[in-house]
C-alpha cells in the first residue's frame, strides 16, 4: 500500500506517540509507554503521512515478544494493525536468527485475542495469575489451519 509507511522509529521521533488517540479499550489494556526500556524496538506506522500507531518489540534472537499493538483510535478496527503486524513479521522472518515471536494477551481482551488468532498465533498456556494468554507465532510452522481456538 503506497499510502502506508511501517519502519522503525528513532529515538527522537518517539514523542509522537503521545499524539495518539487512546479509546477506554486501550486504556484498559495497555498501560501508558515506558520509554526507559532501551532494548525495545519501536515500530511507527503512517498512514497518508499521519502517524495512525506503532508496535513495540522486545527480546533478542532467536525469541522476540510483542509488548504492544496501539492504534489511534480514529483508525482501529480498519485493518492497520493487522498490516503493521504482517510486515513486521516478514521483516523478522527473513533473519535467520528469528525462530519465534510471541504475545501475551489478557483473557478478557477478546479484540486482541481474535486478531492474533487471525494473524496465526497459536496459544502455548493457559490464562495465568495475571490472566494472560501467552501466544506463539513459529517461523517453522507450515500450517497454521487447524489451530486450537483459545477464545470460548
Amino acid at each position: 500500500m503506497k499510502d502506508l509507511t511501517i519502519r522503525p522509529l528513532l529515538p527522537e521521533e518517539e514523542p509522537i506517540i503521545a499524539t495518539l488517540q487512546r479509546d477506554a479499550e486501550s486504556r484498559r489494556f495497555l498501560p501508558e509507554p515506558d520509554f526507559s526500556v532501551q532494548k525495545a524496538q519501536r515500530w511507527g506506522i503512517w498512514y497518508k503521512g499521519t502517524f495512525i500507531g506503532w508496535v513495540e518489540i522486545l527480546g533478542t534472537p532467536p525469541l522476540l515478544w510483542i509488548a504492544r499493538i496501539e492504534i489511534d483510535a480514529r483508525y482501529r478496527y480498519q485493518g492497520w494493525g493487522s498490516i503493521a503486524l504482517k510486515h513486521i513479521l516478514e521483516y523478522f522472518g527473513r533473519r535467520a536468527r528469528i525462530h519465534e515471536v510471541r504475545a501475551a494477551v489478557h483473557q478478557e481482551n477478546i479484540p486482541a485475542l481474535r486478531f492474533f488468532e487471525k494473524m496465526g498465533f497459536e496459544p502455548i498456556s493457559e490464562a495465568d495469575f495475571t490472566g494472560e494468554f501467552v501466544l506463539r507465532y513459529s517461523f517453522s510452522t507450515q500450517s497454521r489451519k487447524g489451530s486450537p481456538n483459545f477464545i470460548s
